[in-house]
């Protein structure tokens, strides 16, 4: 329910975006609408697979690792 109403929300921030004036664009990016909201959600998933990555042979051991002597 609680991840329903998050995406509801994410859905309708991202309406607005669209259709509330912006004021003055400091870059030429910032004239396409929800350009920075798909921005963040790529950087954040970019990291989470990069991290993922990385990290996943130094986290994964094998079954028995810690009951051998």
């Amino acid at each position: 329910m609680l991840k329903k109403v998050f995406f509801a929300g994410v859905i309708i921030l991202a309406a607005l975006d669209v259709f509330v004036p912006r004021h003055e664009p400091h870059f030429a990016i910032d004239t396409i609408p929800v350009f920075w909201s798909l921005f963040g959600l790529v950087g954040c998933l970019v990291l989470g697979l990069l991290g993922k990555w990385l990290l996943s042979p130094l986290l994964k051991r094998d079954e028995e690792y810690y009951n051998n002597e």
